[in-house]
């Protein structure tokens, strides 16, 4: 029994697996209107002990508001067969936080744990640790927010208070997590290949705006050069 269980482990990678993408937010209600650029960088170490992941990102947005960064990581300790979100040892209890404040509601979290929930899939026997919620979190608006955000991807909690800002997370297995793609809805997820081809059709889309421009500029130059040296002929066209 033993032996199977380790013969279904995943592979022991003796290097991280590391993968670079760019995401292109765009707004809830108008995904065609772009929030931000988000540059994640997913790194994935598995040896024979255990197992973690952790994606960093940088923002770069429209306003210094949606400029920014931040990671979320997830671990497994294959020995005791525990998994942990938002920490890299599979003991410690994480929460998660997306910065900067001017991205939450964008579903950037979505995406961060969608990926983080494809890695636990890997270890479908471990028990994902309890997550406690705290009213530090629940401020505002967020407490709807950030229940709805652990809630959706298979997590159910018991609620010390009825406004449900301070609770803990029922035991779990990770095979039973919930991957939510909901995020693709207005977030567009591209390989460094993919971006600088969208990057070079956005270039040469601007290059075009400004030639056409710099030429109806040109016209209207040339038209008030030639009123200038001719105002009363232009002044009795105009008549």
């Amino acid at each position: 029994m033993l032996e199977q269980a380790i013969n279904s482990w995943p592979a022991v990678s003796r290097h991280p697996r590391v993968s670079s993408t760019v995401l292109v937010i765009g707004s809830r209600g108008a995904p065609e209107c772009e929030v931000a650029k988000v540059f994640v960088t997913c790194t994935e170490v598995i040896t024979q002990h255990e197992a973690f992941i952790t994606v960093e990102y940088t923002t770069s947005g429209r306003s210094h508001a949606s400029t920014g960064k931040g990671s979320l990581a997830a671990g497994v300790n294959r020995n005791m067969s525990t998994a942990s979100i938002g920490a890299t040892d599979g003991f410690n209890r994480g929460f998660i936080t997306v910065t900067p404040d001017a991205l939450q509601g964008h579903r950037l979290g979505t995406y961060l744990m969608w990926r983080v929930v494809q890695f636990l899939h890997q270890f479908p026997d471990a028990e994902v640790n309890p997550i406690r919620l705290s009213d530090a979190q629940a401020y505002r608006s967020n407490r709807v927010r950030r229940n709805r955000f652990y809630e959706q991807v298979g997590l159910q909690f018991d609620y010390y208070d009825e406004e449900h800002e301070n609770g803990r997370s029922r035991p779990a297995r990770a095979g039973d997590l919930i991957l939510v793609e909901t995020w693709k809805q207005n977030i567009q997820e591209l390989g460094m290949g993919d971006y600088l081809k969208h990057q070079d059709s956005h270039v040469r889309g601007l290059c075009h705006e400004i030639s056409t421009l710099e030429n109806r500029c040109s016209s209207l130059q040339n038209a008030l050069d030639d009123a200038r040296r001719r105002p009363i002929c232009v002044f009795r066209s105009i008549v």
